[in-house]
């Protein structure tokens, strides 16, 4: 923390020298170094990091949510091969996987989700799936 407002102080003196230029790329270290941890994490499936496709919702076609991502499922190279879902209203939860085959992502404001081809109906006549 302190080598950032240190590198903040010379970022100001700098620019106060009239060194504008080199000041403006100290300036841009600095904010980079600082930034989210997860804007730096990289995109695993669909554009997304694993961070943004956990925190997805699963929609219809209607745009309706019907699920919620659980977790990433890869295979032994990494590779993403499909999502755990927990479909929405269902008691005991209901865990199922799907491929990403026909997702897109849908941006929501802030939020990022999937809508698919899937029903809730089709959902709920998938084996269940373990976490």
């Amino acid at each position: 923390m302190k080598a950032v407002v240190l590198m903040a102080t010379t970022t100001v003196l700098l620019m106060g020298c009239g060194n504008n230029e080199a000041a403006r790329a100290d300036s841009a270290t600095a904010a980079n170094s600082s930034a989210p941890a997860a804007a730096q994490q990289p995109t695993i499936a669909l554009g997304l990091t694993r961070e943004q496709l956990e925190d997805a919702d699963i929609l219809d076609t209607t745009g309706r949510e019907i699920a919620e991502v659980e977790q990433v499922v890869m295979d032994s190279s990494g590779k993403v091969t499909g999502l755990l879902v927990e479909i929405d209203d269902t008691d005991p939860d209901r865990n199922v996987t799907i491929p990403l085959d026909g997702l897109v992502v849908v941006v929501q404001g802030h939020d990022r989700n999937l809508r698919g081809p899937l029903t809730r109906d089709q959902l709920l006549a998938k084996p269940e799936a373990g976490r």
